[in-house]
């Protein structure tokens, strides 16, 4: 299942779900910076998905279409605990609009 998330650059926005995530998405006219973080603080995310977890950039002329929140875990693999998640931003164009879609794992 797929949700839809409305932010601004420069804020912090809540993903607020519960269970794990797979995978995230953003559509934005402009650039932005953003990294995970957990109840507004910095988090510690497992290695394969850690880079998230620092400060990266996304262009809508250049961009990944998706970060997969999704690592390898004995027995398979798990996703991201939604819990307390969040997605800090920032950018020269503060305060424009940008979209945050979410893949929820069932």
């Amino acid at each position: 299942m797929i949700e839809h998330f409305e932010g601004r650059v420069g804020d912090a926005l809540a993903i607020t779900l519960s269970g794990e995530i797979q995978a995230i998405s953003f559509s934005s006219s402009v650039p932005f910076e953003f990294r995970l973080v957990r109840n507004h603080e910095p988090v510690q995310l497992p290695l394969a998905v850690q880079k998230l977890a620092e400060w990266q950039t996304f262009d809508p002329r250049n961009a990944e279409s998706c970060y997969t929140t999704v690592y390898p875990h004995k027995g398979g693999t798990r996703g991201l605990d939604a819990d307390g998640l969040g997605i800090k931003t920032r950018g020269l164009f503060l305060g424009t609009k940008f979209v945050l879609l979410v893949w929820k794992r069932e």
